[in-house]
């Protein structure tokens, strides 16, 4: 008997570092027609991935894990667009089984 490995892909990459992100907000829109990137940092490392509007912070996620690797942990600011419980962002983090926190926005 087969059982499928609850691996979910046994080719990414898996970071053992904590990793925060943030929602950046562009005063004009971009040439693709972004007005928004998502951050992601270690303090030693960080990049931005554009996206169209806030609500699609779950594909700068999923971008981020194939680009660069899954966090082992993430930690936001607690804003709507990665908080809900139905967003995009919330779906991804669940997918690839990272552990989420949050914290008080300054």
């Amino acid at each position: 008997r087969r059982y499928r490995t609850d691996l979910l892909d046994p080719h990414m990459r898996r970071l053992k570092d904590t990793f925060w992100t943030d929602t950046i907000v562009a005063s004009k829109k971009s040439l693709l027609g972004n007005t928004h990137a998502q951050l992601f940092t270690n303090r030693k490392f960080t990049i931005a991935y554009p996206v169209p509007s806030e609500n699609r912070a779950g594909v700068a996620l999923d971008t981020f894990c194939h680009d660069i690797g899954i966090p082992a942990q993430l930690q936001g600011d607690g804003g709507t667009n990665m908080t809900g419980r139905h967003t995009e962002f919330q779906q991804a983090v669940r997918h690839w089984k990272i552990k989420w926190g949050h914290s008080e926005a300054h």
